[in-house]
């Protein structure tokens, strides 16, 4: 995964009201729900005291997404394609 916070990124999805059939917002539930210890809390190491405040928020953040069903990222994501080389003169 990558350098962010998947936390953030749920909250921002919720509040665009983004919907969950969205494959790359599916991913990033699942990944999220994975990560869930057995007491239903997501364990913040570096800092155990934000265990709770973390936890709280992204049990906000994934109910406020199982809510949302209108969302325009429904439509086919455009295939990625660079720029093509540009040919030298000289």
């Amino acid at each position: 995964m990558a350098k962010f916070d998947i936390g953030h990124i749920l909250n921002l999805c919720w509040r665009v009201e983004a919907s969950v059939k969205d494959s790359r917002i599916a991913e990033f539930v699942e990944f999220v729900k994975a990560e869930q210890n057995s007491y239903g809390l997501w364990e913040y190491l570096n800092h155990p005291q934000a265990t709770r405040w973390l936890t709280f928020d992204l049990l906000h953040s994934l109910s406020k997404l199982e809510t949302q069903e209108d969302w325009i990222s429904l439509e086919p994501s455009t295939p990625f394609r660079s720029y093509p080389k540009k040919i030298k003169r000289f």
